[in-house]
């Protein structure tokens, strides 16, 4: 279930000036029940005049990644709150992913 979303971007001198964070309620998940957060760094939203705040309350059905060169694409496929299916595509440099102990 995606939750939340915050943004940081700042000047390009490094690649992790650049990176989104979702933040995950993974708590009904079938397998990855422990992560709370992913930080995609030197992010770009691939998709359209996309709205994050679709992401709030809503949940993340399937992705589907793909490595282009030396980033990644990844495309989200989520319902949002009013039960809309969407999609999500962002491309990255490299992710790191956050559990609870």
């Amino acid at each position: 279930m995606q939750r939340s979303f915050r943004q940081k971007k700042e000047s390009k001198r490094d690649e992790t000036d650049n990176y989104l964070i979702l933040n995950l309620d993974c708590e009904g998940a079938l397998f990855e029940t422990k992560i709370t957060e992913i930080r995609f760094y030197s992010y770009k939203i691939k998709t359209d005049d996309f709205d994050m705040k679709l992401l709030d309350g809503g949940w993340w059905l399937s992705d589907e990644i793909i490595k282009k060169g030396n980033h990644y694409l990844l495309d989200i496929k989520f319902d949002t709150a009013k039960c809309k299916t969407r999609h999500l595509v962002i491309s990255f440099h490299h992710a790191e992913v956050i559990k609870k102990q």
